[in-house]
């Protein structure tokens, strides 16, 4: 599904020479940007951290660049940008960590001479301002969360959680892109409005019971094209971190589907996107999508959009970040299947811990992690992808990939993850959020 572009607000682009290019992502991340960078035909460097040798970079990487004494995660801006002037580099392409959301990170690359292939800065700031985004919504006709505006009052922010009922959701009204806070009580509502108020105002949002989130990627070039590349069913997470994403989103009756791809493509052609993004929505239980977001960026979830509908969303993204135009349309976009991917993760808590044994990997998987090798607390493990031809196809394919997984001495979410699979709810399309976060809990039969 294609769009045009709208007058307000906009943003263009003109092509420039890039040469170079620096990844700042890790693991699986960087060897995927990597691979697209380089059919691309230029260089790219990828980041190291201190306890990574550079083993197995040569395949994907022309340089790798130690940054010393980096934190888990993602290192500081400030770092990323040292480390891309010192290997020579003359463009950034983010990935789908803050970095490519973050308009200041943005400045500061073309301060430092570095070309910025992400969405550009002034569209950054636009989408990280939720009210805007609201605003902009309501004029193309979409329904939106129903909540309040920007408040830095938290008493105001109890008063309207009051009259609407709990639970309520909150949210920073500019700024960062973090899973919503649920809140059930007139004190919980207070205590988090404080916490959250320290960084900023916050919209309070009715939170809807028995919700599923379907998210729509947008690829535009602010130029001619925004193409709606089909959807998504995002709702499976743990600890607040998506893990179960399946393609197209599944369960939704009639012409729905395309209701939410146009108003994803209506959202994102009235402001001119470029780049690589996604809108996300919250599909209550009657049937209404209500907007949640407008997310730039990568996402990992995009390999299982790519297996479906047949297009390369990375280098989409190296070029339109470069100022060409998008080379293709809604007429490639059609779905082959149903794809499901599922992102293993070590336990966001305790000390590192060491693969005890032989990992057990069926060939759907693509993991980081092997026999001897340290694992720290929260380091992403890899992905499990399958592809069939029909949804209960891929469900079963994705439980027997589940089932034949094992990572000994490793804590994971991978028995939530089965858990999750295993529930009908799974297999209806019905799985909502309470559900997944009750299956996502301890295991009820320790």
């Amino acid at each position: 599904m294609a769009g045009g572009r709208g007058e307000e607000p906009r943003a263009g682009g003109r092509e420039e020479q890039v040469r170079r290019v620096l990844v700042p992502a890790r693991g699986a991340a960087a060897v995927r940007l990597a691979r697209s960078v380089r059919e691309a035909g230029l260089e790219v460097v990828v980041l190291l951290a201190d306890h990574d040798d550079g083993t197995g970079w040569a395949e994907v990487a022309d340089h790798a660049v130690p940054v010393p004494g980096a934190p888990p995660g993602w290192p500081p801006p400030e770092r990323v940008i040292d480390a891309a002037v010192d290997a020579g580099c003359d463009g950034i392409l983010p990935a789908w960590d803050r970095l490519a959301r973050d308009p200041a990170f943005a400045a500061r690359c073309a301060r430092a001479g570095l070309r910025w292939l992400g969405t550009p800065r002034e569209l950054l700031a636009f989408v990280g301002d939720r009210v805007r985004v609201r605003e902009q919504a309501e004029g193309q006709d979409i329904d939106v969360v129903p909540g309040t505006r920007a408040l830095t009052d938290p008493d105001l922010a109890l008063a309207w959680a009051v009259s609407v009922g709990f639970p309520v959701a909150l949210k920073p009204a500019v700024g960062r892109f973090r899973p919503l806070v649920r809140v059930d009580s007139p004190e919980e509502l207070l205590v988090a409005a404080e916490g959250m108020l320290e960084d900023g105002p916050v919209l309070v949002e009715r939170y809807v019971l028995g919700a599923r989130e379907i998210e729509v990627p947008v690829v535009g070039d602010g130029d001619e094209a925004v193409v709606a590349v089909g959807t998504r069913d995002i709702t499976g997470r743990v600890d607040g971190v998506r893990r179960l994403t399946t393609v197209p989103a599944g369960g939704l009756p009639g012409d729905q589907e395309l209701q939410i791809m146009q108003a994803a493509l209506s959202l994102a052609a009235s402001i001119g996107w470029r780049g690589v993004g996604a809108v996300q929505f919250l599909l209550t239980p009657d049937g209404r999508p209500y907007l949640l977001d407008l997310r730039p960026g990568l996402r990992p979830a995009d390999v299982a959009t790519e297996r479906i509908y047949g297009v390369d969303l990375v280098d989409a993204a190296l070029r339109v970040g470069m100022g060409q135009r998008l080379l293709w349309g809604a007429e490639e976009v059609e779905a082959d299947g149903v794809a499901i991917a599922v992102r293993l993760r070590a336990s966001p808590d305790g000390a590192p811990q060491m693969c005890l044994g032989a990992v057990r990997a069926p060939q759907e998987a693509s993991l980081v992690v092997q026999a001897g090798g340290q694992v720290r607390a929260g380091d992403e493990l890899g992905t499990v992808l399958v592809h069939a031809p029909a949804r209960q196809a891929a469900l079963v394919r994705a439980k027997v990939a589940l089932d034949d997984l094992e990572l000994p001495g490793v804590p994971c979410d991978l028995p939530a993850l089965r858990r999750i699979l295993g529930d009908r709810r799974t297999w209806q399309a019905r799985l909502d959020r309470e559900a997944v976060a009750d299956l996502a809990g301890p295991d009820p039969d320790r």
